[in-house]
């Protein structure tokens, strides 16, 4: 009985979450919904705090070759479900799906960094912290 269980709550799960993407439409209408979110509701005095908490001690998120994300990923970043994070030296490089992404840096400034500067609809959500698009809709 307990294999049985042990079986059958990783299926259940693995269908609550392929019908829970049906009923949104699939992927686009998932990713929308995570825009919007981005865009309107998430916390980004957070996002940009943890980022530059990531950008001012590299040692403690290493980022083994090969990974979407660094070790040890700082709760608020992991909670936004993205589908890689990148630390460089100049920022940390969030994306959601090749469709959008957050790039932040250490400085308060509004200008546009030169790392994002050609990508399209470029949206400072605050200093430092900036949304973008991979290509326009």
């Amino acid at each position: 009985m307990l294999i049985g269980l042990v079986i059958a709550i990783p299926v259940v799960m693995i269908a609550a979450s392929a019908i829970h993407w049906f009923a949104l439409g699939g992927s686009d209408a998932c990713l929308h919904q995570k825009q919007q979110y981005l865009l309107n509701h998430a916390d980004h005095d957070r996002i940009l705090r943890e980022c530059r908490l990531m950008l001012g001690n590299p040692a403690q998120y290493p980022q083994p070759s090969g990974r979407a994300y660094p070790d040890n990923l700082p709760l608020y970043l992991d909670s936004l479900e993205s589908s890689s994070i990148l630390v460089f030296s100049e920022g940390v490089l969030i994306t959601f799906h090749r469709e959008f992404g957050l790039w932040a840096i250490e400085q308060d400034t509004s200008q546009v960094p030169s790392e994002i500067d050609w990508r399209h609809n470029v949206t400072e959500l605050r200093p430092g912290l900036w949304y973008f698009e991979f290509h326009v809709p």
